[in-house]
């Protein structure tokens, strides 16, 4: 055709670019290497956190999470509970913060009543303030304690 001008294409200096290109990519994943089997024997000699301990951190905002790990270990899945709040330092929810240990403390049971319950999470206030006969007290890091309540009634401890 008059007026186009062909392009010519040397075959073996496009062999020889992609050549170099694919040989770079592959200096560049083998440099790689080592960092990524240090990376894979890290993540394998590291405890791998519980998914259940993962919900703890959108709750960091109303409870100190030590507690609410410190509770689940403390308190048998079989026992009842109560929440006696205090304000030392003062609580903004404390509605919200009794749901909490409900949902965390699961399948263990929130009977309201410090007197009725075989344990009492007291937060934020002494565990004498409670007002319970208690045998065992358990501490819940800087935020309160676990006290498992004395029922002089049946004669045992529930």
């Amino acid at each position: 055709m008059p007026g186009v001008r062909r392009l010519t294409v040397n075959r073996r200096a496009v062999a020889i670019i992609a050549t170099a290109a694919v040989a770079a990519q592959l200096i560049v994943a083998v440099a790689h290497l080592p960092s990524l089997a240090m990376a894979g024997g890290r993540a394998y000699d590291t405890k791998t956190p519980a998914i259940r301990d993962g919900d703890l951190d959108p709750l960091a905002l109303y409870a100190g999470t030590q507690a609410l790990v410190l509770a689940r270990a403390a308190i048998p899945p079989s026992a009842t509970f109560a929440v006696a709040i205090g304000n030392d330092p003062p609580v903004a929810q404390p509605e919200v913060l009794r749901r909490i240990f409900d949902f965390w403390l699961a399948p263990r049971r929130d009977v309201g009543d410090p007197a009725k319950a075989d344990w009492v999470i007291v937060y934020h206030r002494s565990s004498e303030s409670v007002g319970v006969p208690y045998t065992t007290e358990a501490g819940l890091g800087p935020d309160g304690n676990a006290i498992k309540v004395s029922h002089p009634n049946t004669g045992s401890d529930s």
